[in-house]
């Protein structure tokens, strides 16, 4: 019988995460694994739930999908705990992002757990959200998770051995020489090194031919959902994602080479007649519409692009836009941001 992808997999693909999640939850303690969509947080859902299974560190292995299953999340523990079994359970929950009023199902589910805590653990996985609103990751009245773990882009080594267990799974050929030029490119993303090396071997497109790659519809998608993210989150945030280096500069050279050249839907409609530096501070101020965006912010944007300003140069380029845009949009400045 043929195996799936991530039952080929060695222990150490994800690094020392195994390692880390067995020694965590073995102990009765619940874990969180936070990722930006396109970073193997599926892969590693399917990782860990057949690995864990592999080495029955527990009696019982339940899955919750609230994608799928139509109950809540408490009605399934409850379910699993009717009877009064003893047995050691480990619940791992998928897309838990989808659960509402996170913070109170934490709560109850600590409730269930207080009995025997050892007997009842929670590995669950979420999107990037944990950074941009913790308090919903914490039950009411205490820590439900003693570890978030956010998995960040693979390292060079890391890449390298994807791009070798995607050769030895698909059937693809890649040349070794490519390997760090696909890193490159890819900054280590998992779903950017799958399908560039799709790309290089059956379009056999060039490794160094950025702007063909950018119109690959899956890839296309990811560095759209980058950008935002570069384009909305906290530098901080962004550092913590593995989307930046301490410099501040974007790692990915496919999501540099995009983010250069990107804007919002609604400029490339309507605002076609403004310059090119217009049209990204305009961007930039849609894309964050719902919140105040800061000087600083916009200062960290340009930089990111690897353009050189001022912050004079920004006023200046804010006082030029508004005129532009009076019709359409209002920009209010507010003293200090």
């Amino acid at each position: 019988m043929t195996k799936a992808y991530h039952e080929t997999l060695d222990k150490d693909y994800f690094g020392d995460l195994y390692e880390k999640v067995t020694r965590k939850i073995t102990r009765g303690e619940n874990v969180l694994i936070s990722a930006i969509s396109g970073f193997g947080i599926k892969t590693a859902f399917n990782f860990l739930e057949y690995n864990l299974g592999k080495d029955n560190l527990f009696e019982e292995s339940l899955v919750y999908d609230p994608e799928i299953q139509d109950i809540s999340l408490i009605d399934f523990v409850k379910e699993s705990l009717e009877g009064g079994s003893l047995k050691s359970k480990l619940v791992l929950v998928r897309f838990f992002e989808s659960v509402k009023e996170k913070s109170q199902v934490l709560e109850k589910l600590d409730s269930l757990r207080r009995r025997n805590p050892k007997n009842l653990v929670f590995l669950i996985f979420t999107d990037h959200s944990p950074l941009t609103t913790p308090d919903e990751y914490q039950a009411k009245t205490t820590v439900f998770f003693s570890e978030i773990i956010y998995m960040n882009p693979f390292s060079e080594e890391q890449t390298q051995k994807m791009i070798i267990s995607l050769i030895d799974f698909y059937g693809w050929k890649i040349d070794e020489s490519l390997y760090n030029k696909i890193y490159k490119l890819s900054g280590g993303v998992p779903r950017l090194i799958k399908y560039l090396c799709k790309e290089i071997y059956e379009s056999k497109v060039p490794a160094d031919y950025s702007e063909k790659f950018q119109l690959i519809p899956q890839i296309n998608f990811q560095l759209k959902l980058l950008t935002k993210l570069l384009i909305t989150l906290s530098k901080s945030n962004l550092l913590t994602l593995g989307l930046i280096n301490s410099n501040g500069k974007i790692i990915s050279k496919l999501l540099k080479d995009y983010f250069k050249n990107y804007q919002n839907d609604l400029v490339k409609q309507i605002f076609s007649n403004l310059t090119k530096q217009e049209q990204k501070l305009l961007t930039y101020l849609l894309e964050n519409h719902s919140e105040v965006t800061t000087i600083d912010k916009i200062a960290d944007l340009i930089e990111m692009s690897e353009e050189d300003f001022s912050l004079w140069a920004i006023y200046k380029l804010i006082s030029r836009l508004k005129p532009k845009i009076k019709n359409n949009y209002k920009i209010n400045n507010i003293k200090g941001r």
